[in-house]
């Protein structure tokens, strides 16, 4: 993971090319997680290829793809693609928020 998009450890990025639910799906990741005393970065992007991650829970190696236009099925054919190192957990966006989501 790189931090060519200046991304930064605990902050929150966001974009107006997603939709209100995808992006406010991932501020409640965040915060859930920051209030965990977890280290996050949003919007990652690795290395090895130029995709991003939702968001990337550093202290337990978790990321978190939101689901919102995009269904499960599409998201999964991109897991080749993160380092092996990560789990993988999809939150959809159609669920109400429950911090027992990230679970």
């Amino acid at each position: 993971m790189s931090n060519r998009s200046g991304n930064h450890m605990g902050c929150v990025r966001i974009s107006a090319a997603n939709t209100y639910e995808h992006e406010l799906r991932k501020f409640q990741i965040c915060f859930e997680l920051v209030k965990r005393g977890y280290e996050i970065v949003t919007e990652g992007i690795f290395e090895k290829g130029n995709f991003r991650a939702d968001v990337i829970d550093c202290t337990n190696s978790v990321i978190y793809e939101v689901l919102h236009t995009e269904t499960l099925e599409q998201a999964k054919t991109k897991e080749n693609k993160y380092p092996e190192c990560f789990e993988i957990r999809y939150v959809k966006t159609s669920d109400v928020w429950d911090q027992k989501l990230l679970d």
